[in-house]
């Protein structure tokens, strides 16, 4: 058997023998001066993290580590776990990593031996921002200078918005939210804005985009309710057929001494839909997208809302069919749409239940189903309806297209007015008082670029911006604008007087034959209106001209200039009407017993007011 060895002495090199019985083979061992190995770093796990990261266990890979080995960080040991001879692990701390920098991390084993290895760099950058979501996400061309809340991941102290690209002043207000500054030149012209979060090296780096959309402000006004898009889109006054698009108000108003459910200040629509062109008829509402769809809301007896049913509904449903629309205008119980390709589609009521109107066809397509009236003492139990949109039965391309009570007009591509429908007030201006189930031309030579129907009467625009009307049978206000009141009214156009040249027109679709009027606006921003002043609708206390037959107010034949700043936008409904200013204030007056007006109150107005609409930092909410 092998003998004993003694020692040897501390720090000498020994050579063993090892003696076997016949047939063992012998080994030579060295073993190398009496102590721990020199640790070797080879690699770190993770190498980098961004401020901010939760505490997390750094692997220390390497050769030659031993229980007693201590991981350094900037050479300070720290808690070390020996895993094996090649791995060692220690935890870091989420508070040993908020600041950026460079950490040099070492392993040290003690002595007899042992001794630090060299160091590898351990490195704490900036995160990459996200942004998840920004408020508000649209707002008003030409509106004020507002505050964009940014929500996101990643943010640090150094990380600023930017807009478009530019970087924008930048409030950090956490890991998850910024507030950039934006100006009011960042949103004077409308279409998409980028906004991202760049953060600088180390790390860091730009986010996502994420796009904001600055609309032009539109307004729209029904027969006692209205609504406005300065991005976010709002709407006041009477909720009876949840034509503001919320499910319940709190208030009730007298709406022509029936009383229903109101708001007399504006109520963010339900959604978050961003409507570039809104629309109201009698008593719904609808808006189109940037993208070409159509939203509609409100009453829908006779399909006008266009989603295929007749329930009314408290939110914005989408218009069924799938079409990409460029145009949307809503009337008193239909709707009518353009295409990008010119095609004209309309839904809702095709006429009233009365037999004499069987020749009226509004949506200018055959249809079979029939839609029942809630108040059948009206014009009849049974109307003829389309609940979803169809084409108007012609091959003719329009590049304007408006709706009014039973009747549509329409300017094609090449500038021919046409219109179909009821023409008992003669609004299709043909020259006769035939009604009209597809586009008929106006009786005229003029040329058309716009063109708008009301609730007895149409008017156009030519493209030198002269204004022509027609209509207004029997209950002729002054609404054709040809200087003068009477009775008569014209089955074909008339010009409008003044020798104002209008960039923009608009009537009302309501039901009422009292409140005819027209409004416009010129190539110089400023608004005029004439017709009936019964509701203080032209913006003045009175006109000059008695109206035709004995009644308690006055009319104007002549354009009158409302008292407002510049104009966008304007929008006229049953005896009131609102503008929207250059700088997006929205201003209403007339009639005011639903709280159309918009001021927190029912008291109807001559002089246009306020309408106590929410800045662009209340959309956050």
């Amino acid at each position: 058997m092998p003998r004993a060895i003694r020692p040897p002495p501390i720090g000498m090199l020994l050579t063993v023998s090892v003696i076997c019985a016949a047939g063992c083979a012998t080994e030579d061992v060295s073993t190398g001066p009496e102590g721990n190995p020199p640790p070797v770093l080879t690699m770190l796990a993770p190498n980098t993290v961004a401020t901010g990261a939760s505490a997390f266990t750094l692997t220390v890979s390497g050769s030659q580590f031993i229980p007693g080995s201590v991981v350094r960080w900037d050479g300070v040991g720290r808690a070390t776990l020996f895993v094996s001879a090649t791995e060692l692990t220690t935890p870091v701390l989420a508070a040993e990593v908020t600041v950026t920098g460079v950490v040099n991390v070492t392993v040290h084993s003690p002595a007899p031996g042992g001794g630090e290895s060299s160091a590898l760099p351990f490195n704490i950058v900036h995160p990459l921002p996200s942004i998840t979501t920004v408020s508000p996400n649209a707002v008003a061309t030409g509106g004020p200078a507002f505050t964009l809340t940014v929500s996101g991941t990643g943010f640090t102290a150094a990380s600023v918005v930017r807009w478009d690209g530019s970087d924008r002043p930048t409030t950090v207000v956490s890991s998850a939210e910024l507030r950039g500054a934006i100006a009011q030149a960042d949103i004077a012209q409308a279409g998409a804005r980028q906004v991202a979060v760049h953060t600088p090296a180390p790390g860091g780096g730009t986010s996502q985009q994420v796009t904001v959309t600055v609309v032009d402000p539109s307004i729209a006004a029904g027969r006692a309710h209205a609504c406005a898009s300065i991005g976010t889109v709002y709407c006041w006054g009477s909720n009876e057929y949840l034509q503001l698009g919320v499910a319940s108000t709190t208030q009730i108003c007298s709406v022509e001494a029936v009383t229903g459910p109101c708001s007399t200040l504006p109520l963010r629509v339900s959604g978050d839909l961003v409507l570039s062109h809104l629309s109201a008829g009698d008593r719904h509402s609808c808006g189109l997208t940037s993208e070409g769809a159509v939203y509609c809301w409100g009453w829908n007896a006779f399909g006008q809302l266009g989603d295929g049913t007749t329930t009314s509904r408290p939110a914005p449903t989408l218009v069924s069919g799938g079409h990409r629309f460029v145009a949307l205008s809503a009337g008193t119980v239909h709707t009518c749409g353009l295409t990008t390709t010119g095609v004209a589609y309309c839904w809702g009521a095709v006429r009233s239940g009365v037999a004499g109107d069987s020749a009226v066809n509004a949506l200018g397509a055959p249809v079979s189903q029939v839609c029942q009236n809630p108040t059948p003492s009206y014009r009849g139990a049974e109307w003829p309806c389309s609940p979803t949109p169809l084409a108007v039965s012609t091959s003719l391309r329009f590049r304007s297209l408006d709706p009014g009570i039973w009747g549509t007009c329409g300017v094609t591509s090449d500038g021919i007015a046409y219109c179909w429908g009821w023409n008992q007030f003669w609004a299709l201006g043909t020259g006769d008082d035939q009604h009209r189930s597809a586009p008929a031309a106006v009786a005229t030579s003029l040329v058309f670029s716009e063109i708008h129907m009301g609730s007895g009467h149409a008017c156009a625009r030519t493209a030198a911006g002269a204004a022509h009307c027609w209509g207004a049978r029997v209950f002729d206000w002054g609404q054709l604008g040809g200087g003068t009141v009477s009775a008569g009214g014209s089955s074909t156009p008339i010009a409008v007087v003044g020798g104002h040249v209008w960039s923009r027109l608009e009537l009302p679709v309501g039901n009422n034959i009292y409140s005819g009027f027209t409004c416009g606006i010129t190539t110089g921003d400023a608004l005029y209106c004439w017709g009936s002043n019964r509701d203080r609708q032209l913006g003045v206390q009175s006109v000059d001209q008695a109206c035709f037959s004995a009644t308690n107010f006055t009319c104007t034949g002549t354009p009158v200039l409302v008292a407002v700043p510049p104009v966008r936008a304007v929008a006229a409904g049953t005896g009131f009407a609102c503008t929207a200013a250059r700088d997006t204030t929205v201003y209403c007056w007339g009639v005011n017993d639903a709280g159309q007006l918009g001021d927190g109150t029912i008291v109807s107005r001559a002089e246009p007011r306020v309408v106590a609409l929410p800045g662009p930092a209340s959309t956050l909410q």
